[in-house]
């Protein structure tokens, strides 16, 4: 049943992909990452680890990727913010590697650069809520999964998917998110 349930996921996610980055340069980039994020996401959730090969292949991808659309459309300054948001959000989960390192995985930190450069592609509100979203979707799943029994106070869980989830929620949602709350502050 997985199998087939993957690869549905899969075509509707290439799908909702080309649908939101359009038919241009950077749509192969993109069905890269996704795929690639579909099956980081479920290694994580199997054997609780992000290979190198798809962390660092996924990340070398996203920057050729933006490097080639930046070239094409001359946007560089975008280029630039992509890459510092992704080594702001891989410095901050290095931090949290070292600092609880019982809590976070260097595959976690690997991941955070392609998930963060991505985020800023797109802007610094993006990251943010992008970051924050998988931090708070971990937690949620975590106090569900403690409140069913099906987990403990210790119990590792792969924060690879609700990292990918957050990114991917807020590139959808991280805009209206960030009008709502500016239109809050005035």
């Amino acid at each position: 049943m997985r199998y087939p349930a993957v690869e549905a996921l899969t075509g509707v996610a290439f799908a909702a992909t080309a649908g939101f980055v359009g038919i241009n340069a950077r749509l192969p980039f993109a069905l890269w990452f996704i795929a690639a994020c579909i099956a980081m996401a479920l290694i994580d959730i199997d054997h609780k680890r992000l290979p190198n090969v798809l962390t660092l292949s996924t990340y070398g991808v996203v920057l050729v990727g933006y490097a080639v659309w930046a070239g094409l459309e001359g946007q560089w300054t975008q280029f630039v913010r992509a890459l510092a948001a992704g080594l702001i959000m891989s410095a901050g989960f290095a931090a949290l590697a070292f600092l609880v390192p019982a809590g976070m995985g260097f595959g976690d930190v690997k991941l955070a650069l392609s998930l963060g450069t991505v985020l800023g592609w797109y802007g610094w509100a993006q990251l943010a809520i992008g970051t924050f979203a998988g931090f708070l979707l971990g937690a949620a799943f975590g106090v569900m999964a403690m409140a069913v029994g099906r987990a403990g106070r210790r119990t590792a869980l792969p924060f690879g998917p609700f990292m990918i989830a957050g990114a991917l929620l807020a590139l959808v949602v991280a805009d209206p998110v960030s009008q709502w709350y500016s239109g809050m502050l005035h």
